[in-house]
């Protein structure tokens, strides 16, 4: 059986300097990804720029656009449509953002890149941190989850009427055929 870990508390002053270097993070958004640009692939484009990269995040594109353009012939890899990097210092990533904004994603001499024609959009996200990120889609994903909830209510309702009135109506039409005349 193991021994149940402890954990014991920061001090002050760990928690300050936690807390300052969680304060001086910086997260930019990438408005458009490259066709099948992978987070590994983007983490080592971005690396080399002066400041950390920590987290990565690219959404996904909707299963039902990746399933029309494989229906159609298409490439089976998965596409990405937005994504969100988080750097260590803000301001290097307030400086990433402008400068790299609107440029090639490869350097010139570099022609053999899947990538060497695409364009950076990327831009800086002003007093964003990462947890707003999480908590949106945290937020999204129970708002489609009280969605279903509602809409299952309501089918259960319209269907114990339904069977409530055809019911009724099965009692009327034997009630008449049982009559007598």
């Amino acid at each position: 059986m193991k021994a149940a870990r402890v954990v014991k508390p920061l001090s002050k002053k760990k928690l300050q300097k936690y807390q300052a270097e969680h304060e001086n993070r910086g997260v930019c958004y990438l408005s458009r990804i490259p066709p099948y640009l992978k987070p590994s692939a983007l983490r080592e484009m971005l690396s080399g720029l002066g400041t950390d990269v920590l987290r990565v995040y690219l959404a996904a594109e909707e299963n039902s656009v990746r399933m029309k353009r494989v229906k159609s012939g298409g490439n089976k890899k998965k596409s990405f449509t937005q994504g969100w990097v988080e750097f260590a210092d803000k301001k290097r990533a307030m400086r990433i953002a402008r400068t790299l904004n609107n440029t090639q994603m490869m350097p010139p001499n570099k022609h053999r890149s899947f990538y060497a024609h695409d364009l950076w959009n990327i831009k800086y996200l002003h007093k964003f941190k990462w947890h707003h990120l999480t908590e949106s889609t945290a937020y999204e994903a129970r708002v489609k989850q009280d969605k279903m909830r509602d809409e299952l209510a309501q089918a259960k309702k319209e269907t114990s009427f339904y069977l409530k009135k055809v019911g009724q109506e099965i009692e009327e039409h034997t009630s008449e055929l049982q009559s007598p005349i």
